[in-house]
């Protein structure tokens, strides 16, 4: 059997890998890539078509509804249409961070500090210093579903389209899932409860924080909680759906189905507690699509039954999440020092240029450090 092997890909800011569910408005279309490297990135796609090479000499973000963004010379960010000759949004125009266009608008720092969110064609659609006077902003996020978290004065809560409250600022912390778009979990620690609330500011459940911490949300309204020490999963009312005992839930949940772990050992596991493949291998990925599992440190592609099929790999393949368009055919590998393009069956798949480096990088929120606040009273 060939024997390939990769060096896993990091997502800057954004949990492009570790997502589940399937209700986000958006896909991630191309991510960039070098051919040599000391040469200029392009931008390509898991199919391994390339929209443009060789344009940029910093890496740009992922591209999510035709807009990606790069860093210009002086390290500001620049926002472009995503094209096979990209014009920038906006010309002249530069950002000290920015956010992605995971809906309508993506929120971006300017060079004074102030946070506003911005339109496809470069418009000003939220200003937030205007919105909230004399409010300390601390994160902004990207919108999804509609409605965005925000923290202000060290608390969450949560905006719509309008830039208006739908939830108030009032929350400790906040537990959601980029993909289970509809719902977020608020924390108040003062009043020891959690609560699930939805994209139009309805709370759906209130469960006690004491000895019931919240984990993150699931599709269907399901939701894993951590009791004590043991793994718990919950219907969408707030009842115990399944108990791990003394098995442990060691992936996110895709179409009810998940990566179990049972002392040192990893099988595949549905919500209702059916074992569809007992705990054999030494680590299982899955994305909810693509299962690989490691055994005697050779990875391999299986089946929902823990079969093996397809040729080994020496090291981890990368697997992408559902916000990928491809995710469901296609990963990475890196073979001699280039990343290779590989089906779901484990084949090759012929390119017509070299991946020398590839960058899967954007921002979900952009945060605001206390020493950005020097100049805050004078723009706010």
């Amino acid at each position: 059997m060939k024997k390939i092997s990769h060096l896993f890909l990091s997502a800057v800011g954004l949990l492009l890998l570790t997502a589940c569910g399937s209700s986000a408005s958006f896909t991630i279309d191309y991510f960039a890539f070098k051919q040599k490297s000391d040469g200029k990135w392009g931008m390509i796609n898991a199919k391994g078509e390339v929209l443009f090479e060789n344009e940029f000499k910093n890496a740009p973000t992922v591209s999510i509804n035709d807009r990606f963004a790069v860093q210009n010379k002086k390290e500001f960010y620049e926002f472009y249409e995503t094209d096979d000759q990209p014009e920038q949004i906006g010309e002249g125009v530069a950002y000290k961070e920015v956010g992605m266009f995971t809906g309508k608008y993506a929120p971006v720092q300017k060079k004074d500090g102030r946070i506003i969110y911005l339109d496809k064609k470069g418009g000003v659609a939220i200003d937030m210093a205007k919105k909230f006077p004399g409010k300390k902003i601390n994160e902004v996020e990207c919108f999804l579903d509609d409605w965005a978290k925000v923290q202000m004065d060290g608390k969450y809560g949560a905006i719509n389209l309008d830039g208006k409250l739908i939830v108030p600022c009032k929350y400790n912390d906040v537990r959601e899932n980029f993909l289970v778009a509809d719902r977020k979990i608020f924390i108040d620690e003062e009043a020891n409860k959690w609560y699930v609330i939805d994209h139009k500011g309805k709370t759906l459940l209130t469960k006690p924080l004491e000895n019931m911490q919240p984990r993150y949300l699931v599709e269907d309204g399901l939701i894993v909680v951590r009791i004590d020490d043991e793994e718990v999963i919950l219907d969408e009312k707030g009842n115990t759906k399944l108990k791990l005992k003394n098995k442990r839930i060691d992936s996110e949940i895709f179409d009810g189905k998940f990566v179990y772990g049972e002392d040192d050992s990893y099988g595949l596991m549905d919500v209702n507690g059916k074992i569809l493949f007992k705990a054999k291998y030494d680590r299982i990925d899955y994305n909810g699509a693509i299962i690989v599992a490691r055994e005697d440190d050779e990875w391999f592609i299986v089946d929902e039954g823990g079969k093996k099929k397809g040729s080994e790999f020496e090291d981890r393949p990368t697997l992408l999440s559902p916000i990928f368009d491809g995710y469901d055919s296609f990963f990475l590998i890196k073979n001699d020092g280039e990343y290779t393009i590989v089906d779901d069956e484990g084949k090759e798949v012929k390119i017509d240029v070299d991946l020398k480096e590839v960058e899967m990088s954007g921002r979900s929120s952009i945060y605001i450090w206390e020493n950005n606040y020097d100049d805050y009273d004078e723009y706010k």
